[in-house]
């Protein structure tokens, strides 16, 4: 699984939960770009949730974000290839 694929289906699944909401004139192909751009700061996986949880509320592409560090997680942890 690549980094770029895992951010990708996060953004899907966020989004479908409704638990995030894009800046008007984002999409989530260039909110994953972003993210991909910025993954070498990213740490190991253990704390995965919690950096990715700061560049989406930082994001300008973002507008709100309402999932806890523990549903992203979850949600991590649950994609299958």
């Amino acid at each position: 699984m690549s980094v770029a694929w895992i951010f990708h289906r996060v953004l899907v699944e966020l989004d479908r939960q409704n638990l995030l909401l894009l800046s008007e004139g984002s999409s989530l192909t260039t909110l994953a770009e972003e993210l991909g751009a910025s993954a070498s700061s990213a740490p190991a996986f253990s704390q995965l949730s919690k950096w990715l949880s700061s560049a989406l509320i930082r994001s300008p592409h973002v507008d709100e974000f309402y999932a806890s560090d523990e549903q992203l997680l979850d949600i991590i942890r649950d994609l299958k290839p």
